[in-house]
């Protein structure tokens, strides 16, 4: 079982949406998701085992 942190931002609230679904699907195969929302780096920094994926998409530039 993984322990999962989701670290998400969100402004319109998509993000925020996106991160409980993919945390509903870790817990739903077994592993423990936690969502963090507007977290600092300290947050960050005590959890060295991490992997960071973060996309970001600007609608103005289309």
């Amino acid at each position: 079982m993984a322990s999962v942190l989701i670290v998400v931002g969100s402004v319109y609230g998509n993000s925020s949406s996106v991160a409980e679904e993919c945390a509903e699907l870790l817990r739903s195969a077994g592993h423990e998701a936690e969502i963090l929302s507007n977290a600092s780096l300290n947050d960050l920094i005590v959890r060295p085992e991490s992997v960071f994926i973060g996309v970001y998409i600007d609608d103005r530039t289309r």
